[in-house]
Protein backbone atom coordinates (compact mmCIF):
# COMPACT_ATOMS: atom_id res chain seq x y z
CA UNK A 1 0.00 0.00 0.00
CA UNK A 2 1.40 3.41 -0.44
CA UNK A 3 2.11 5.68 2.19
CA UNK A 4 -0.02 8.71 3.20
CA UNK A 5 3.16 10.37 3.72
CA UNK A 6 4.39 9.90 0.15
CA UNK A 7 0.63 10.63 -1.28
CA UNK A 8 0.88 14.09 0.70
CA UNK A 9 3.72 14.59 -0.79
CA UNK A 10 2.83 14.23 -3.88
CA UNK A 11 -0.06 16.54 -3.72
CA UNK A 12 2.36 19.37 -2.04
CA UNK A 13 4.42 19.02 -4.57
CA UNK A 14 1.96 19.56 -7.70
CA UNK A 15 1.26 23.21 -5.73
CA UNK A 16 4.56 24.02 -4.57
CA UNK A 17 5.51 23.46 -8.16
CA UNK A 18 2.58 25.56 -9.73
CA UNK A 19 4.16 29.54 -10.41
CA UNK A 20 0.78 30.97 -10.10
CA UNK A 21 0.10 29.32 -6.65
CA UNK A 22 3.60 30.17 -5.25
CA UNK A 23 3.29 33.89 -7.21
CA UNK A 24 -0.18 34.33 -4.66
CA UNK A 25 1.62 32.88 -1.60
CA UNK A 26 4.92 35.45 -1.67
CA UNK A 27 7.78 35.43 -0.32
CA UNK A 28 7.41 32.80 3.33
CA UNK A 29 4.12 31.26 2.01
CA UNK A 30 3.98 28.07 2.08
CA UNK A 31 2.19 24.41 1.54
CA UNK A 32 1.99 22.71 4.85
CA UNK A 33 1.54 18.82 4.88
CA UNK A 34 -0.59 19.60 8.33
CA UNK A 35 -1.96 22.36 10.25
CA UNK A 36 1.68 24.49 11.84
CA UNK A 37 1.94 24.31 15.71
CA UNK A 38 3.80 27.46 17.02
CA UNK A 39 4.25 29.10 20.41
CA UNK A 40 3.50 32.54 18.99
CA UNK A 41 0.21 32.46 15.89
CA UNK A 42 1.46 35.54 14.24
CA UNK A 43 4.53 33.56 13.29
CA UNK A 44 3.28 31.38 10.94
CA UNK A 45 3.62 33.14 7.22
CA UNK A 46 0.44 33.63 5.25
CA UNK A 47 -0.91 33.12 3.02
CA UNK A 48 -0.53 29.40 3.40
CA UNK A 49 -1.88 25.90 2.10
CA UNK A 50 -2.83 23.07 4.54
CA UNK A 51 -3.44 19.75 3.10
CA UNK A 52 -5.27 17.92 6.58
CA UNK A 53 -5.40 13.98 5.58
CA UNK A 54 -8.93 12.49 6.85
CA UNK A 55 -7.99 8.72 6.86
CA UNK A 56 -9.09 6.65 4.09
CA UNK A 57 -9.84 3.47 2.59
CA UNK A 58 -7.89 1.03 0.76
CA UNK A 59 -8.71 -1.85 -1.28
CA UNK A 60 -8.01 -5.45 -0.16
CA UNK A 61 -4.60 -6.27 -1.31
CA UNK A 62 -4.03 -2.70 -0.74
CA UNK A 63 -2.60 -1.50 -3.72
CA UNK A 64 -5.48 0.90 -4.01
CA UNK A 65 -6.08 3.43 -1.72
CA UNK A 66 -8.98 7.04 -1.44
CA UNK A 67 -7.57 9.06 0.54
CA UNK A 68 -9.97 12.16 1.09
CA UNK A 69 -8.65 15.48 2.71
CA UNK A 70 -9.38 18.97 3.71
CA UNK A 71 -7.21 21.57 1.96
CA UNK A 72 -7.56 25.09 3.52
CA UNK A 73 -5.89 28.35 2.44
CA UNK A 74 -5.39 31.09 5.29
CA UNK A 75 -5.08 35.08 4.83
CA UNK A 76 -4.82 37.43 7.47
CA UNK A 77 -5.31 40.09 4.90
CA UNK A 78 -9.07 39.35 3.80
CA UNK A 79 -11.75 36.37 2.85
CA UNK A 80 -11.17 37.60 -0.97
CA UNK A 81 -7.34 36.83 -0.73
CA UNK A 82 -8.19 33.32 1.05
CA UNK A 83 -10.44 32.86 -1.98
CA UNK A 84 -8.65 33.99 -4.48
CA UNK A 85 -5.58 31.74 -3.35
CA UNK A 86 -8.13 28.61 -3.69
CA UNK A 87 -9.53 29.06 -6.93
CA UNK A 88 -5.47 29.10 -8.06
CA UNK A 89 -4.80 25.85 -5.61
CA UNK A 90 -8.33 24.36 -7.64
CA UNK A 91 -6.94 24.99 -11.16
CA UNK A 92 -3.05 23.60 -10.31
CA UNK A 93 -4.85 20.87 -8.53
CA UNK A 94 -8.22 20.04 -9.69
CA UNK A 95 -8.16 16.02 -12.14
CA UNK A 96 -4.40 16.59 -11.77
CA UNK A 97 -2.57 13.12 -12.08
CA UNK A 98 -0.61 12.59 -9.25
CA UNK A 99 3.53 10.77 -10.77
CA UNK A 100 6.53 10.40 -8.56
CA UNK A 101 9.05 10.82 -10.73
CA UNK A 102 11.91 10.86 -7.91
CA UNK A 103 14.30 8.00 -8.45
CA UNK A 104 17.05 5.50 -5.99
CA UNK A 105 20.55 4.79 -7.09
CA UNK A 106 20.24 2.44 -9.76
CA UNK A 107 17.15 4.21 -11.28
CA UNK A 108 14.30 2.72 -9.54
CA UNK A 109 11.42 5.07 -7.78
CA UNK A 110 11.83 5.86 -4.97
CA UNK A 111 8.03 6.22 -4.44
CA UNK A 112 6.16 4.12 -6.89
CA UNK A 113 3.08 5.78 -6.06
CA UNK A 114 0.36 6.76 -8.65
CA UNK A 115 -3.17 7.90 -8.92
CA UNK A 116 -4.74 11.35 -9.06
CA UNK A 117 -6.45 14.40 -7.02
CA UNK A 118 -9.78 15.77 -7.49
CA UNK A 119 -12.46 18.40 -5.79
CA UNK A 120 -15.26 16.56 -4.22
CA UNK A 121 -16.95 19.43 -2.23
CA UNK A 122 -16.65 23.05 -2.85
CA UNK A 123 -15.11 25.89 -0.44
CA UNK A 124 -16.61 27.19 2.40
CA UNK A 125 -15.26 29.94 4.60
CA UNK A 126 -15.11 31.58 7.79
CA UNK A 127 -12.83 33.44 10.34
CA UNK A 128 -10.20 31.29 13.11
CA UNK A 129 -10.41 33.08 16.18
CA UNK A 130 -7.06 30.55 16.90
CA UNK A 131 -4.81 32.63 14.08
CA UNK A 132 -6.29 35.78 13.16
CA UNK A 133 -6.88 34.84 10.08
CA UNK A 134 -9.46 34.48 6.75
CA UNK A 135 -9.50 30.69 5.75
CA UNK A 136 -11.22 29.20 2.38
CA UNK A 137 -11.34 25.14 3.02
CA UNK A 138 -12.40 22.43 0.13
CA UNK A 139 -12.49 19.09 0.59
CA UNK A 140 -10.53 16.52 -1.68
CA UNK A 141 -9.54 13.35 -2.23
CA UNK A 142 -7.01 11.80 -3.60
CA UNK A 143 -6.95 7.87 -5.17
CA UNK A 144 -3.86 5.88 -5.61
CA UNK A 145 -2.48 3.01 -6.75
CA UNK A 146 0.83 1.26 -5.95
Amino acid sequence: MNSVADVKQLVRKVLVDNTTVQALLGEGGAVYGDHPQAPDKTSIAMPCVILDFQGGAGGYQGGFQHLPFDLYIYSRVSGDEADAVYDAVYEALHAQRLVSTVTKTGGALANPTAGSVREVQRPTSGWNNEVDAWWSRGRWIASTAG
